[in-house]
């Protein structure tokens, strides 16, 4: 039995429910316990003469950190919105009441709101850029963080200072604690990402921000940003199979999710899809009364430069280059601003949108967009590292492509032959034999598979978001993806496990002193990645 110096009361009994601690720093402890809807911060505990203080913002994290689900927390929730569906929507609007953030002032924001499987990203990135370049105060909601959680709320394409964070997560948190207490604990504080949705609209708000583009967080329909009344403009990328135990497996149902997002009166532009998928959305706008519109062809705009600049890699990227372009043309005739940019456009009497002379400042806009994470090349002395957090069958193909055509242009430079390595991991309930068959084709000369956390034990990375499942399931997890290796007859030699990055980083590095290049492959999970860049020291 040990007790902590913070609460004589509060026992820790080995065998009890006390089962996950995070190590701050070599003494300091952050004790959880697991109730039925979300872990919970006990105390800290640490030798008085090697105690190291938390600071406001690791604090924060913490008790941010506390509202994540488990696995089986999860299984529950997905059981109560089978039968109240829309329960995640009627949640967040509570939760905005006791901030005393009302839905009117979310509608001042202007709201460009966008869904879809692959590249909401990437589209809500250029889209963000492009509007900053025309001199707009943007706020920019996403998902999930790479390093830190500050990531997802920013301000003019910044994350939030960790003194602005604390501030704004102080004010959100205290007043949905006391909601919740006078409610005599009928209902229970926010879970992780709704917390997150009602904190960034309350940032957007206090920092009067011109435009808000919010990134949906799975599906559309009830995902807890669809409290959004009045949308300037809507968009959905593309779609793929993804999320399927809460959006169907079959297009058709993920396109109604998607689309959900849909308002009476809006407009909306959408990449193209498949035939299927389409039929579903057109059929959606038409019940919502939304205006639907198709994003043109890369190739129909008029190009003032041949050859264009854009800050994040992969050809891939042009579907989301021109969904952006419609995005933020449509939203400047809405709010009425530089529509002399477009006056010579030709209109159409099409669903297909055309495309129109781009200005400079869309140029700059997608060439100085970073959206970290996704095709991203990183160069640490003999080794390079392409980082792509790929985590559906269409994103991986493009992954697969990008790679493949940065590995024959840096072919001129290498002096040797490269030692190729791929650092997977897939995550939730993706089939892991779909990724790993398509990357055997890459002829890897070795497979390093580890649970996508940085350090288990000794993890100073506390803004990880992927504490819904346990060690163990982790664990398990990855010794199926080696067999799963394995099993495509390379042996044992050709697939080794790890319990974390850490360790699977400092064999990357004992080869890179054994081997004159090596080049490594990250993909498969964004969580992942962001720990390959905490492990790499790379800013986000």
């Amino acid at each position: 039995m040990i007790t902590t110096q913070f609460s004589p009361l509060l026992e820790l009994h080995e065998g009890s429910l006390l089962s996950r601690y995070i190590l701050i720093g070599r003494a300091d402890f952050l004790y959880f316990y697991s109730t039925i809807n979300h872990w919970r911060l006990l105390g800290t505990l640490a030798p008085k003469s090697t105690s190291k203080m938390l600071t406001p913002y690791q604090e924060s994290i913490a008790r941010l950190n506390g509202l994540q689900s488990n696995a089986g927390t999860i299984r529950k929730l997905l059981n109560e919105r089978g039968q109240m569906p829309d329960i995640n929507c009627i949640l967040t609007k509570w939760c905005l009441e006791k901030c005393n953030i009302e839905l009117e002032e979310i509608d001042k924001l202007n709201v460009i709101h966008v869904s879809g499987t692959k590249g909401k990203g990437s589209t809500c990135a250029f889209t963000e850029s492009i509007l900053r370049q025309l001199g707009f105060k943007t706020g920019f909601y996403s998902s999930p963080h790479l390093v830190h959680v500050r990531e997802r709320i920013r301000i003019n394409g910044d994350p939030l200072l960790e003194e602005d964070f604390v501030r704004y997560f102080e004010h959100i948190y205290n007043s949905l604690k006391k909601a919740v207490e006078e409610s005599d604990k009928t209902v229970t504080m926010p879970s992780y990402f709704k917390f997150l949705t009602v904190m960034a609209f309350h940032v957007f708000i206090k920092e009067r921000v011109d435009v808000a583009i919010v990134e949906v967080g799975i599906g559309g329909e009830y995902d807890c940003t669809n409290i959004i009344q009045n949308p300037v403009v809507c968009g959905i990328t593309t779609l793929d199979y993804d999320h399927t135990a809460m959006l169907g497996s079959t297009i058709e149902s993920i396109a109604w999710h998607k689309a959900g997002i849909f308002k009476n009166g809006s407009t909306a532009v959408v990449s193209e899809q498949s035939d299927a998928a389409m039929q579903v959305i057109r059929e959606r706008a038409t019940f919502k009364n939304c205006v639907m519109h198709v994003a043109p062809s890369f190739n129909a705009y008029d190009w003032p430069i041949s050859d264009v600049k854009c800050g994040i890699s992969g050809i891939h990227q042009q579907l989301n280059i021109t969904l952006a372009f419609q995005l933020v043309k449509l939203w400047l005739e809405k709010v009425r601003r530089f529509t002399d940019l477009f006056k010579n456009t030709q209109l159409l009497n099409s669903e297909v949108l055309p495309g129109f002379v781009v200005p400079q400042k869309f140029l700059d806009g997608i060439r100085l967009c970073r959206w970290r994470g996704r095709s991203q090349i990183i160069k640490r002395g003999s080794v390079t590292y392409y980082l792509d957090g790929a985590h559906t069958p269409k994103s991986l193909e493009c992954c697969m492509n990008w790679f493949l055509n940065e590995k024959q242009r840096a072919r001129r430079s290498w002096k040797y032959d490269p030692f190729q390595i791929l650092l997977f991991h897939c995550t939730g309930t993706r089939n892991p034999a779909t990724f790993l068959s398509e990357l055997n084709k890459c002829n890897f000369n070795l497979a390093l598979f580890c649970p996508p956390g940085l350090n288990p034990v000794t993890d100073q990375h506390s803004d990880r978001d992927d504490y819904t499942c346990s060690d163990r399931e982790q664990l398990t997890r990855v010794a199926n993806h080696a067999t799963m290796w394995r099993d495509f007859g390379f042996g044992d030699s050709r697939a080794e496990e790890f319990d974390c990055v850490q360790k699977a980083m400092e064999r990357i590095e004992k080869l890179r002193i054994a081997k004159n290049e090596v080049i490594v492959l990250v993909t498969g999970s964004l969580h992942l990645v962001g720990s390959v860049l905490a492990a790499l020291d790379f800013q986000v």
